[in-house]
């Protein structure tokens, strides 16, 4: 089994902690952590091509309405569930393999969204985490 260290803090928060608490987590917990921080990770950043598009398509004070919005973290979350896909190893957990994936807006408002995503283990285990509310809105591609 392996470790990762938890950078979020309670995945539950809508103001997560980005200190290092020096806890170590694994499971469906160290699933959501992967799953929000390539949610935030914008494809151009990471060397290896990691992440989705949602950084750079993210603007503040700019309408669009919840369809639109829901499918781009429909098209997110479907590069996510590929991307972790291709990392796993011979004996990762059931409880460290994603499923399936989908957001749940709560809220659209002009300047900010809140959103949940809900994450379901391959192992049937589920778990919910809150997309960041500064992150506000998308602009029209």
């Amino acid at each position: 089994m392996t470790y990762d260290m938890n950078v979020l803090g309670d995945i539950t928060d809508s103001e997560p902690d980005l200190d290092l608490d020096g806890t170590m987590i694994t499971g469906i917990v160290k699933l959501a952590q992967k799953v929000l921080t390539m949610l935030l990770t914008d494809k151009d950043t990471d060397p290896m091509g990691r992440g989705t598009r949602i950084p750079s398509l993210l603007v503040g004070a700019n309408n669009i309405d919840s369809g639109k919005l829901e499918n781009v973290f429909v098209i997110a979350l479907g590069d996510i569930k590929e991307q972790l896909a291709a990392t796993y190893l011979e004996g990762t957990p059931d409880d460290e393999k994603l499923s399936s994936a989908k957001v749940i807006l709560q809220d659209v408002e002009p300047d900010w969204v809140q959103a949940i995503i809900s994450i379901t283990a391959v192992s049937g285990e589920t778990t919910t985490i809150e997309v960041p509310k500064t992150l506000t809105q998308v602009k029209e591609a």
